[in-house]
């Protein structure tokens, strides 16, 4: 069993050394390198920031998962000329970006969205929701979270929730089967097996008299 502890807008600060957020690989491209350079001159991070998305819109770059060139600077070929890639591509040339303009930055794998059982009472969440994001350290210390991939093209569309409205699928079903299953049964302990047991006896003393040929 495990523990999960999620927190809204939680805040995480930096408390050691940030070289390791700075390093940079052995080769930039000039392109990359001129975009930095100019970058740089901005004093605070949100001014940088602002820049690197505003470069981002400018570059029409759409989100796509498929025919996606292989070439051995996947940055370059990312940012000025194919300009289509998925998740990985939006954060690692965002981050890369942010390391030459001297904000130390890295990346975050998770998961984003999911399906709501509306028969279980939960979200599935998938390995089609995988995703990959930006944290960049602020002039306060302080990670903030960006997401570069909202900033392609077709960013509403690539990102729209599931909504299956009403409409309850087999998968749906099958699935909250399977869910109730393993929390009523498999991982039951002896004190919630007793406390379903109570309440169950307390609903049947509260059923009002029937009549025995009801049931035929």
């Amino acid at each position: 069993s495990y523990r999960v502890e999620a927190q809204l807008q939680a805040r995480s600060r930096q408390l050691g050394r940030v070289d390791d957020y700075l390093l940079l690989p052995e080769r930039v491209s000039p392109r990359l390198s001129e975009i930095g350079q100019r970058i740089r001159q901005s004093e605070s991070f949100q001014e940088k920031r602002a820049q690197l998305d505003r470069f981002f819109l400018q570059q029409q770059l759409s989100y796509s998962t498929s025919q996606l060139p292989k070439t051995i600077d996947p940055v370059d070929t990312f940012l000025f000329e194919s300009r289509r890639g998925y998740c990985e591509y939006f954060a690692s040339s965002y981050a890369l970006l942010l390391r030459l303009v001297g904000v130390p930055s890295r990346l975050v794998g998770g998961y984003l969205g999911g399906e709501f059982n509306p028969l279980g009472g939960y979200y599935l969440v998938g390995e089609d929701a995988a995703h990959v994001w930006v944290e960049a350290l602020d002039d306060d210390g302080i990670w903030q979270r960006i997401d570069p991939s909202r900033l392609a093209t077709n960013a509403g569309e690539a990102f729209a929730p599931n909504r299956t409205g009403d409409v309850v699928t087999f998968r749906a079903v099958a699935d909250a089967v399977l869910h109730n299953w393993s929390r009523l049964v498999l991982n039951y302990d002896l004190r919630q097996q007793f406390g379903l047991i109570r309440s169950m006896v307390g609903q049947v003393r509260d059923l009002k008299k029937f009549e025995a040929r009801s049931l035929r």
